[in-house]
């Protein structure tokens, strides 16, 4: 496995910044990697886009502690629909649902609370 750090400017160019093989993806890998950059002159880190593993954001937090860090949306997605999935596949979901989870409008999601309490029970949409 090969551990990457990219990095994206202000226009959007991305650059590889760092990597690292390791036998596995752990804390001690990520730590390494981020002490790499750390000794090349990285001083700061503005925003850190992650898959959410452990590891890396504990090596983030030892040496850029107010770094700001955002979920990788796709992983998000990923991570939601093999749930999503796994509840309809062993009858938990309803499949009325599963229209909600493929959302992609703007609509606030006050919304469609709304709307998915109201098709359990009608009276839920005045209460809201």
């Amino acid at each position: 496995m090969i551990l990457t750090a990219l990095g994206v400017d202000l226009e959007g160019n991305k650059d590889v910044l760092a990597r690292r093989p390791c036998a596995e993806e752990d804390k001690d890998g990520w730590s390494c990697l981020v002490q790499d950059l750390r000794r090349r002159g990285a001083t700061q880190m503005d925003l850190i886009v992650t898959d959410g593993h452990d590891g890396l954001l504990a090596a983030v937090a030892s040496l850029f502690p107010v770094t700001l860090r955002q979920r990788c949306l796709m992983h998000k997605q990923r991570n939601m629909m093999n749930a999503v999935d796994y509840l309809i596949n062993c009858g938990c979901f309803s499949d009325n649902l599963a229209p909600f989870c493929w959302l992609h409008s703007k609509r606030p999601v006050p919304h469609y609370v709304r709307e998915i309490l109201t098709m359990f029970d009608p009276s839920m949409s005045t209460q809201m």
